[in-house]
């Protein structure tokens, strides 16, 4: 898989999330504050970027369209295929051109103005886009190893072409392939996507979309919503940790129907209030004494293996989680079984 770090559709992963929360904050007025977190969390899980190629795609905006890709055709560029991307609501004429080697990708979205990026790759992990994207998907995270230079709505294309030749001068930079460009288009979304999610969630951004909207939001938004993803993340890295456990071929069916439930995995930088959870959600009546210090893990940082290997050895032995085994993958973690299962 190509190792593309922060390319253009980055910014199209962005304007997904952006104009998701947009149209949330249009028509969610009035709404309570946990609905409202929601419904901006689900606008931040953007959906898996796949091209189906299309032939004469069915554009929602065909003359402006037109008018760009007839900019793009008298530099000399060459087509690179016409498609759909349901995902994205949006249509995508791809084009390139050998000198500069750049592609050229304009969108032809449902909701939004046509915009169009071109994309230098410098070399396998950076890119610089020259880009006319829509103001609110300008605040989207980008990969600090990529460039961007964003340019009003109607700027020529061969003045975004100029700026992508002006970075090739003295840099290595990698050839734009036609038949390559789907694949490399779907690998950049892809990580791009990832990168995203992976971000906390700025409340200025959020406000500044909100406030494109006419809606004041109350100011802790961001706050919930990288609660909501950090609860996400963990759940998986758990989920993955079973998963590995499982297949290390150390338990029979059996074995494992009857303590799966029971399970709970820790890892080194494992969130402080998750590791004071794997001992209040599977330990019945702690001790008093020890509550204390079961409390104190939820404000420690790192080794939460160690942490937690050692205050379960100063547990009463009837009270004690068991060892279950140890897995390397996705994280080198401990997983213990306990006696209350997991509801």
């Amino acid at each position: 898989m190509l190792n593309i770090l922060g390319f253009v559709f980055l910014v199209l992963i962005g304007l997904l999330v952006a104009f998701g929360i947009w149209l949330f904050v249009k028509v969610k007025i009035g709404m309570a504050q946990h609905a409202r977190v929601s419904a901006i969390e689900e606008g931040m899980h953007t959906p898996e970027i796949v091209l189906e190629p299309n032939e004469h795609p069915l554009l929602v905006q065909p003359e402006n369209v037109a008018m760009l890709i007839r900019q793009v055709t008298d530099l000399g560029a060459i087509s690179c295929g016409n498609y759909d991307a349901p995902a994205a609501a949006a249509r995508v004429c791809a084009y390139c051109l050998e000198t500069p080697p750049v592609y050229i990708a304009i969108y032809d979205h449902d909701q939004i103005d046509p915009w169009a990026d071109v994309v230098l790759r410098l070399d396998q992990d950076r890119s610089f886009t020259a880009s006319t994207v829509p103001e609110i998907a300008r605040g989207a995270p980008r990969h600090p190893d990529d460039e961007a230079l964003h340019f009003a709505p109607g700027t020529k294309m061969g003045v975004l072409v100029q700026e992508a030749a002006d970075h090739a001068n003295n840099q290595a930079t990698v050839r734009a392939a036609p038949e390559a460009f789907k694949d490399y288009f779907e690998a950049a979304a892809e990580k791009s996507r990832q990168y995203i999610q992976s971000q906390a969630a700025s409340q200025d951004w959020l406000s500044s979309i909100a406030e494109d909207a006419g809606v004041e939001l109350s100011g802790d938004e961001a706050e919930f919503i990288n609660l909501m993803r950090e609860d996400d993340q963990v759940t998986k890295t758990e989920t993955d940790c079973f998963a590995s456990l499982a297949e290390s071929g150390d338990f029979t069916a059996a074995q494992w129907n009857e303590i799966r439930d029971n399970l709970a995995a820790v890892w080194d930088d494992m969130p402080g209030e998750y590791v004071s959870g794997v001992f209040y959600n599977h330990i019945d009546d702690i001790p008093e004494e020890l509550e204390s210090a079961v409390d104190a893990l939820e404000h420690g940082r790192g080794r939460a293996r160690e942490r937690v290997a050692e205050l379960n050895a100063r547990l009463p032995e009837e009270k004690r989680l068991v060892l279950a085994g140890s897995v390397s993958s996705p994280v080198e973690a401990d997983i213990y079984r306990g006696e209350i299962p997991v509801v």
